[in-house]
């Protein structure tokens, strides 16, 4: 009899999840920079067989616009994020989670999975604890995640499949898989769902001794939590959180790119291609060329007189295929809100790619994108306390709430400008004066030792102004003043 989990399997993974993870991983494989595959398809397909593999020697793969364009609007994680957890009077950080995280992976995870939602619009952060009394994440690609989501709330995930494939592994666990370039692989899934947690192997068995219960409860409602967390670009709609067909143009406009760059360097070739040719040569004399020297400056002599000596040569319009080359990338490029300086002359397109984002574009990139990963940050904060306080013993006080604030680039204001900021923010309860020191002075470790300093401040500029240190202004004497008026 099927259990509930062989039952489950049916649903996850469908020919549309499969063609999906297909699609996710050739653009994962982009960015990873192995997608030669893919360019010599699409060569065989534009180009006669024979043709073909004469492009094959100089074919082009270092044009990858879409590793580019998402190096540059992976900006959420630019710089470290601060993360706090407030116990349940909303006031006092708890130190529990602050040593979890400062003993964690998460800074280094975290703009890596940055990464993989620009390259496929979702990720899966894995949250796992280790022997070594840690919590660890895991930036899953989606190309590696099936799911089945909540039909009330489909951005909820009820059911889950991760699958596992280690190179060269020795694990009993399955049978080994050979695939390309004669490495062995072991593939094997985990599966969570609310009730229940399972290893199955390469074929989608369930192994011996599972499945286990789930052991992370929410105590809030007593149900179990699954230990991954969906980061996305967008919210869901109409029921998907996938929009696999993001970034299409993207990954079909690097490879036609990159099909363009290997013509091109076929047309450079031959635009140096020069055959010499000779006619009318008998055989004896034909037998005396073989063993002369050929040299710029010696001159090549044929007695017989129907001789004829030539050459011809190959030529290709190199300018309109650089054109068309850049114009592709400049409208992709137009697509991302991406700047190609690139387009004028020929001089700056043979200098290569030259891609960035205004700062206005990151500001706006951020602003538009930094709620998603707000919400998701505070699910993988909540999920870290229940499994850190089930298998670490943490103590976190999970009736508090989570904080993070994400790096801002500081943008040039005068000195005035900031004062005016910084009176508003005070006057309006925004930010604390402890808050305004410790900008000021970044090395300030904590918020007690910058109220600290602040009263030893206080006390030094309330002593200067007792000694009218502070009164370095001169005045001008009235009779001076007067002296120094013109007379008459």
């Amino acid at each position: 009899m099927p259990s509930i989990i062989d039952k489950v399997l049916s649903d996850l993974q469908t020919q549309a999840d499969t063609d999906r993870q297909d699609s996710q991983a050739d653009r994962l494989s982009m960015y990873l920079d192995d997608y030669s595959n893919q360019i010599i398809y699409t060569l065989q397909q534009q180009f006669h067989r024979d043709n073909y593999n004469r492009l094959y020697p100089l074919l082009a793969t270092y044009y990858n616009l879409l590793k580019k364009i998402v190096n540059l609007k992976s900006v959420i994680y630019k710089s470290e994020a601060k993360r706090y957890w407030y116990k349940r009077d909303g006031k006092s950080v708890d130190e529990n989670y602050s040593e979890i995280i400062s003993r964690s992976n998460l800074d280094l995870v975290m703009p890596t999975t940055n990464k993989l939602v620009e390259v496929n619009n979702t990720c899966f952060p894995r949250i796992m604890a280790t022997e070594q009394g840690a919590i660890k994440y895991e930036a899953v690609p989606s190309e590696n995640i099936s799911i089945i989501q909540s039909i009330d709330d489909p951005e909820t995930i009820t059911h889950l499949l991760h699958r596992v494939t280690i190179k060269d592994s020795n694990n009993s666990i399955t049978e080994p898989l050979k695939m390309s370039r004669n490495d062995t692989y072991t593939v094997k899934y985990f599966y969570w769902d609310e009730e229940n947690y399972a290893v199955l192997d390469s074929n989608k068995s369930v192994l011996p001794g599972y499945p286990l219960e789930n052991p992370y409860k929410d105590p809030k409602t007593g149900r179990g939590i699954i230990p991954y967390v969906l980061f996305s670009n967008f919210p869901s709609i109409a029921g998907d959180i996938w929009h696999e067909t993001q970034n299409s143009d993207l990954y079909n406009g690097t490879i036609q790119v990159n099909v363009f760059q290997t013509y091109l360097n076929n047309l450079m070739k031959q635009s140096g291609y020069r055959q010499p040719f000779m006619t009318g040569v008998d055989k004896d004399e034909a037998a005396k060329m073989d063993g002369r020297v050929s040299d710029s400056l010696q001159p090549i002599v044929i007695t017989d007189p129907n001789a004829n000596i030539g050459a011809f040569e190959l030529s290709g319009d190199i300018t309109k295929v650089m054109d068309a080359i850049h114009d592709i990338i400049s409208e992709i490029a137009d697509n991302h809100g991406v700047e190609f300086s690139s387009r004028t002359s020929s001089a700056q397109k043979m200098s290569g790619l030259a891609l960035s984002i205004s700062q206005e574009a990151l500001n706006n990139l951020k602003e538009e994108q930094q709620p998603y990963y707000r919400k998701a940050e505070s699910e993988l904060a909540y999920k870290t306390a229940i499994i850190a306080n089930t298998d670490l013993k943490a103590n976190i006080d999970l009736e508090g709430r989570f904080s993070i604030d994400f790096f801002e680039e500081k943008r040039d204001e005068s000195v005035d400008d900031q004062i005016k900021k910084a009176e508003y923010q005070l006057n309006n309860n925004l930010v604390s004066l402890t808050d305004l020191y410790r900008q000021v002075d970044p090395d300030c470790p904590t918020d007690e030792e910058a109220i600290k300093r602040l009263q030893e401040n206080k006390a030094i500029n309330d002593q200067l102004r007792a000694e009218d240190i502070f009164a370095f202004t001169p005045e001008v004497d009235s009779a001076e003043e007067d002296d120094s008026k013109p007379t008459g």
